[in-house]
C-alpha cells in the first residue's frame, strides 16, 4: 500500500520471515515519476537478526553500536531501519 504521502513509496507489511535469509517484493504495473508503467519492479531485502550496522555480518562492530545506544530513548534519529 502506498504511504500515503508519497505514491511512489510503498509498505508492505512482512511477517514470517525467518534469520539468514533474502525476501523479495514484486510491484505489477508500478507507474514512475515520469509516468511510465514497468511491468514489475523488484526490491530485495536480507534478514539477518542482530545486524545493526547492515553490513551483512553480525560481528563485534554490531555489539559496540549496539550497546552505544543501550539506555538512550529511541527516536527518528536512533531508530535503525536496515
Amino acid at each position: 500500500m502506498s504511504d500515503g504521502t508519497d505514491g511512489r513509496q510503498y509498505i508492505v507489511n512482512l511477517t514470517g520471515a525467518t534469520n539468514a535469509q533474502n525476501v523479495t517484493v514484486t510491484l505489477n504495473r508500478a507507474t514512475g515519476v515520469a509516468g511510465n508503467i514497468s511491468a514489475s519492479v523488484s526490491a530485495t531485502m536480507g534478514v539477518l537478526l542482530g545486524d545493526t550496522t547492515g553490513n551483512r555480518a553480525v560481528n563485534a562492530s554490531d555489539i559496540a553500536q549496539t550497546q552505544s545506544q543501550s539506555g538512550h530513548p529511541v527516536t527518528s534519529a536512533t531508530f535503525a531501519r536496515t
